[in-house]
């Protein structure tokens, strides 16, 4: 027995000779062996998915046994999740029509990270499988992976600034890169010279910076 799908039946003969007190009329035999197994099923598997930005996550497309057959697969990459990835920003992009040869079982995809300087959240994207050929879609057709961000928090300045009164100052609070999140600052405000209530007020303090601002 085996569990490759060969899609036809197998013979074996066998043939007498050599009798002894006896006389051959039929010498040959011949032995009928049907196929009993299955078109395979066809699965994902995935290493690699938790990587850093600028990594290679590996999906490998796998069959539930071997065919005589060259079996199809399309193979699709998309963002996914609630914080989703974004093709070409965060990892390139992939569709193609996978082949696995004729007896074997597995082929591998790699899809690359991208790098970048932005603080964000981990994001996620999947690869997917579809319109098999010569085979079946098992579970799991579709394997999520994760990119997970190392880039720093921002750095926060502070402007001087010089007004003359009695107008409005505004100070202003800088990023050194921008962020995916909104990043929130507390700030105090305390005499030298200058006196409150005499020479100044505040509005407020603290202070948001929107994503990406």
């Amino acid at each position: 027995a085996d569990s490759t799908y060969e899609g036809w039946s197998e013979t074996v003969s066998m043939t007498i000779s050599n009798v002894e007190l006896g006389t051959i009329t039929d010498s040959t035999a011949i032995g009928t062996i049907n196929d009993a197994d299955s078109q395979p099923t066809i699965t994902i598997d995935c290493t690699g998915c938790w990587s850093n930005e600028w990594d290679t996550a590996t999906f490998c497309i796998n069959l539930s046994n071997a065919s005589y057959q060259t079996v199809s697969v399309d193979v699709n990459t998309s963002p996914a999740g609630t914080n989703q990835a974004t093709a070409w920003t965060d990892y390139t992009s992939y569709s193609n029509t996978e082949d696995i040869t004729a007896w074997l079982t597995t082929k591998c995809i790699f899809v690359s990270t991208l790098q970048d300087s932005v603080d964000e959240y981990n994001e996620t994207y999947e690869v997917a499988l579809s319109n098999p050929v010569n085979g079946t879609l098992g579970s799991p057709s579709i394997r999520t992976a994760t990119i997970t961000d190392d880039d720093p928090l921002p750095s926060i300045t502070i402007d001087n600034v010089v007004e003359t009164e009695p107008n409005s100052q505004i100070i202003r609070i800088n990023l050194s890169d921008v962020s995916e999140k909104d990043v929130s600052v507390d700030y105090v405000l305390q005499d030298d010279s200058a006196v409150y209530d005499d020479d100044y007020t505040i509005w407020t303090n603290s202070s948001w910076i929107k994503n990406f601002s």
